[in-house]
């Protein structure tokens, strides 16, 4: 497995397997399983990528007039629409 960098697809059905097994929350357990990865590794790219949760639709139009009246106000915070990571808001 690579010790840093880009993930390889393997990596990733590795970790999805052991968040199913182990549930998203000791990720440095999760990380010892998962060779050369640390648990914020880890965490970051189920959160971020992963997670089946992730809404990768594209916004509707009431939800581009949302984002942008709430970024406006309170940054990107991505717990403000329910779905979409905080990266995926950061690159809209």
């Amino acid at each position: 497995m690579c010790t840093r960098g880009h993930w390889r697809p393997a990596e990733d059905e590795k970790l999805k397997e052991l968040v199913e097994k182990y549930g998203p929350h000791n990720w440095n357990a999760i990380a010892e399983k998962l060779q050369g990865r640390s648990g914020k590794s880890c965490r970051l790219r189920w959160f971020n990528q992963l997670d089946p949760r992730i809404n990768r639709s594209p916004f509707s139009e009431e939800e581009k007039k949302d984002f942008w009246l709430l970024t406006g106000f309170m940054g990107t915070d991505g717990q403000l629409l329910q779905g979409f990571s905080q990266a995926a808001l950061i690159m809209r």
